[in-house]
């Protein structure tokens, strides 16, 4: 399930470790992290998926950018083709 993180302190951890597992596995462009917290905010690692679906109305991956971002699916396509250009 994903939740909209609302504790300050949880969202720096939960990035910090999404960044520092993308970046250790040295991928490139765009991929999705997951990340669980036990009940004292204690953040763990446990997937990226390098390849993560795009599927409208059900994949995690444009959901997500909608929770963090409020991108919608138009807009989470538009940003990965321009990346991919440049």
């Amino acid at each position: 399930m994903m939740i909209k993180i609302v504790d300050n302190e949880i969202k720096y951890n939960v990035k910090t470790l999404a960044a520092d597992a993308f970046n250790s596995l040295a991928v490139r462009d765009f991929g999705r992290v997951d990340i669980k917290t036990n009940k004292s905010g204690e953040c763990f690692f446990m997937e990226a998926n390098l390849v993560p679906g795009m599927t409208y109305g059900s994949s995690y991956f444009p959901k997500a950018c909608n929770i963090a971002n409020k991108f919608d699916y138009d807009t989470v396509v538009e940003l990965l083709m321009v990346y991919d250009i440049q």
